[in-house]
């Protein structure tokens, strides 16, 4: 199990990449929510104008 973890002495440059991925990931997911829920409002404000 060490082994795997340690991966042949690259082990910091691999889980830091996967730890920047995944945090990425993260961050973008969050800023389309942000987004969405932005020109939702923006979609029913529109359309409480037109009623």
């Amino acid at each position: 199990m060490n082994e795997l973890l340690d991966m042949g002495g690259y082990a910091i440059f691999v889980w830091s990449s996967y730890g920047i991925f995944f945090f990425s990931l993260v961050i973008f997911f969050l800023i389309n929510i942000l987004n969405l829920r932005k020109y939702e409002k923006m979609y029913n404000n529109t359309i409480k104008k037109i009623d």
